[in-house]
This record gives C-alpha cells, structure tokens and sequence, in this order.
C-alpha cells in the first residue's frame, strides 16, 4: 500500500489479531497461575512465627494486587479486540459507501447517439443524405 492509499492492510491486520490473540491466551494462563499461587497462601505454606506472619499479609496483598492489574491487562485487551472489530467493520462501511460514490463515475451506455457538430443525424433509406463535408448535388457521387 502507497503513502496515499487509505484502507486496510489486510496482512497486518491478520498479524495484530494474532499477536492479539496469544497475549490473551498468555493472560489468562498468567492469571490461573496467579490464582493458584495466591490460594496456597495458607497456614500449610507459612509458619505462625510473627515475622513468616507479617511476611505472608504483604505477600497475598502483592500477589492481590498482581491478579488484579492482570485482570485489567485482560480487559484492555478485549476493549483492543472489540475496536478493532468496530474499526474492521466501520472500514467495511466506509469501502462500501465510497465504492457506491465511484460508481456514479462509471461510464452508462448512453440512451441518445452521438452525432459530431455539424452532422444532421440519421436518414431514412433511400433519402439523399446532405455532408457537411460534401455539398448536396456536387456531382460527387461515390455510389
């Protein structure tokens, strides 16, 4: 596509969805992990020691926090996959509104004859016909 074409690079548009796509599959498998870390966070993975205590609050509020922002990361990216299926859609319309605005351009069999300047249209058979380009009756007679 030249700097002046505007449209879709269908190409480009299939290798983003892709990218799309796996950085979804990665967040979700990233957020079941997270989940399952954050469920073992329990008095079987830490001692009653205070220290291991303190040490534990901070680490599930971490580990919260991680799962949450992962769960925004994977919102953003299906507000990325919607737009980009609003903005495929929109393009789709817009081609087909700017393709119907060309079309007025197309050439339509026109439904009168083109007669050049000068010329006095068709005669019926038989009839002698007068040329601007040879006088009636100069006694050119090429039949």
């Amino acid at each position: 596509m030249s700097k002046n074409d505007v449209g879709v690079d269908i190409d480009l548009l299939e290798q983003q969805v892709s990218t799309l796509l796996r950085l979804f599959d990665r967040i979700d498998v990233v957020i079941g992990r997270t989940q399952v870390v954050r469920s073992n966070q329990d008095s079987a993975t830490w001692s009653t020691m205070p220290a291991a205590q303190d040490f534990a609050a901070v680490y599930r509020a971490e580990i919260t926090q991680l799962e949450t922002e992962f769960a925004t990361l994977r919102e953003r990216v299906e507000l990325i996959r919607d737009n980009l299926r609003l903005s495929a859609s929109a393009q789709a319309r817009t081609d087909d509104e700017v393709q119907g605005q060309l079309e007025r351009f197309d050439p339509k069999p026109s439904t009168t004859p083109y007669f050049p300047p000068g010329y006095p249209g068709p005669v019926a058979p038989g009839a002698d016909p007068v040329s601007p380009w040879r006088p009636s009756g100069s006694g050119d007679d090429f039949r």
